[in-house]
């Protein structure tokens, strides 16, 4: 439910995104100096990149590890057996 739920975030990223350059790649191509035009798309081209590789990140799911327990153990101290209840020590 979870991935699901990631999937349709992203894929309405993607739209949004998609429209959002189109949009600029149509104001910059309405006016100005051709050489003005190309550095622009230019830059446009290389911001779409930077950004599709930042979705490819957010693409890849990991589960989220929490810790529920951490332990501080030191040589030469042992537990009070009230705390050990039916465990046995090891033998080595």
């Amino acid at each position: 439910m979870l991935v699901q739920a990631h999937r349709t975030r992203l894929t309405r990223i993607c739209e949004k995104g998609a429209y959002a350059f189109a949009v600029r790649q149509r104001t910059i191509e309405k006016g100005g100096l051709q050489t003005v035009r190309s550095h622009r798309l230019a830059q446009l081209a290389q911001e779409e990149r930077a950004w599709h590789e930042h979705l490819a990140r957010l693409a890849e799911v990991q589960p989220e590890l929490t810790p529920l327990l951490i332990a501080y153990v030191t040589q030469g101290h042992q537990l009070p057996a009230s705390l050990l209840g039916a465990v046995s020590p090891r033998t080595p």
